[in-house]
């Protein structure tokens, strides 16, 4: 023994996880064109939110791509929509409305602002998540009914959208918006990244890069008709500030209309509502509908 302690336990419970019902407090990044239902799945088998990109799918793509996901797991899962017109083709609105129809109800929006959507996804049950770069921003999200702050740090892989590091953007987006659940996201690629993040008072941590390094990274996982890769993607107006100038996205979409129980019981734990539906948990899966109670970040 080296005399340090062994792997922090990722299992365990913050109001992100107990909202979602999940099993650890984890959450596979959209990751652009390298995403696909069978990524997304195996993550929500494993008790964490799988994400699909959609930004760059035409509406049918979507529409397969959520009912691909929802055909392998049981799972939580959700989608990503980047708000930038100018990096993407089909509209936003488009997206979220495909998505409603497909049953989704875990929206997460990056590089832009979550607000015009918000009612139409919060009218059919459903959950918004939304990244910011800075305290200021949280607080305009929160305050236009975001659920869930993604406190996205500029080492994230994708649109960024401050140039605050991840460590020392977290606690204030923490202190900013203390009722609500906050996601860090940027350079987090093991168990230590994360037990630091949640240390600093974060719910949960988004990882994208790390699961290209898995066994079976989706470059190989998926096949050409499940990648969400651009045919032809126009450059946006706006530079990102990552490396290489690669361009990626970062939002959720939902799963099955019969968990929307569960997306709901998020208002419910930030005050924003109650659960009007609950669901009885699956086996080996909490239940967010039977935890509406917010946790104090201590």
């Amino acid at each position: 023994m080296n005399g340090r302690s062994a792997s922090p336990d990722m299992s365990r419970e913050t109001s992100f996880t107990d909202a979602l019902g999940l099993d650890v407090p984890i959450v596979q990044a959209p990751i652009g064109s390298a995403t696909c239902p069978a990524l997304a799945a195996a993550v929500a088998d494993a008790g964490a939110l799988g994400m699909l990109a959609v930004t760059w799918r035409d509406e049918a793509a979507t529409r397969e791509a959520v009912a691909e996901t929802r055909r392998r797991t049981d799972g939580v899962f959700g989608v990503n929509v980047v708000l930038d017109p100018a990096a993407k083709d089909v509209p936003t609105e488009t997206h979220v409305e495909a998505c409603l129809d497909a049953g989704v109800d875990v929206f997460s929006f990056s590089f832009g602002d979550a607000a015009p959507y918000v009612d139409q996804v919060h009218d059919h049950g459903g959950v918004v998540l939304q990244s910011v770069g800075s305290a200021e921003t949280a607080k305009r999200a929160v305050d236009a009914g975001v659920d869930v702050v993604v406190a996205q740090g500029w080492e994230a892989g994708g649109h960024v959208q401050g140039d605050v590091a991840t460590l020392p953007l977290v606690p204030r987006v923490v202190d900013a918006v203390p009722e609500t659940p906050v996601v860090a996201a940027g350079g987090i690629a093991d168990g230590r990244g994360i037990a630091a993040t949640l240390a600093l008072g974060a719910d949960g941590a988004w990882l994208g890069t790390r699961f290209l390094a898995t066994e079976r990274p989706p470059s190989i996982g998926c096949t050409a008709g499940e990648s969400s890769r651009p045919r032809r993607r126009r450059r946006s107006t706006r530079r990102c500030s990552t490396r290489g100038g690669r361009e990626f996205p970062t939002a959720s979409c939902g799963t099955r209309p019969s968990s929307r129980g569960r997306r709901r019981a998020v208002r419910t734990a930030t005050g924003r509502g109650t659960a009007r539906s609950s669901r009885r948990p699956r086996t080996g899966r909490r239940s967010g509908a039977t935890r509406t109670r917010s946790r104090s970040r201590g």
